[in-house]
């Protein structure tokens, strides 16, 4: 992988690269996304540089991919070190690995923890996902989506 170059590089030149932070999907401007082998791969590079890997799921989280999180159909031998959410939710935040925790509470995003009744909203949103089977929908219709688009393909 040309990034396991540029992750030597940094590192030789007392520069290391602190973290390497990905979109599952982007789709500014089409839709673009890479193999759960990339993701799998990319994830083992990074840990053995001594970065973190950051999964920006504010696009793609809370389900429109069919699951929860986007990141849970790499089947990632460790979970992200960080992954940030947004939109969907109501509000902010993030979510770490246990060794990322700062000693002393309230150290991270106060902003983004700051307001409880969006919080008291995310727990809904929570379970109306889990009630209403909303995964299950998204997949099922993302299938339909996609015959639909394949068909369209052979006839044009």
């Amino acid at each position: 992988m040309q990034v396991d170059a540029v992750l030597t590089q940094r590192k030789a030149e007392g520069r290391p690269v602190a973290c390497v932070i990905v979109e599952p999907i982007i789709s500014e401007g089409g839709d673009l996304h890479a193999s759960a082998s990339f993701f799998r791969r990319l994830r083992k590079l990074v840990k053995a540089h001594d970065a973190l890997f950051i999964v920006d799921e504010v696009q793609t989280g809370v389900g429109t991919t069919g699951y929860m999180w986007a990141h849970e159909s790499w089947l990632l031998d460790e979970p992200p070190d960080m992954v940030t959410f947004s939109k969907k939710m109501q509000t902010a935040g993030v979510y770490l690995r246990c060794g990322l925790f700062p000693d002393i509470p309230g150290r991270i995003g106060n902003t983004w923890m700051g307001d409880p009744t969006k919080l008291v909203m995310a727990c809904e949103i929570a379970k109306v996902i889990r009630r209403d089977r909303l995964l299950d929908l998204v997949c099922l219709s993302g299938e339909e989506l996609l015959k639909g688009l394949q068909l369209l393909q052979v006839c044009w």
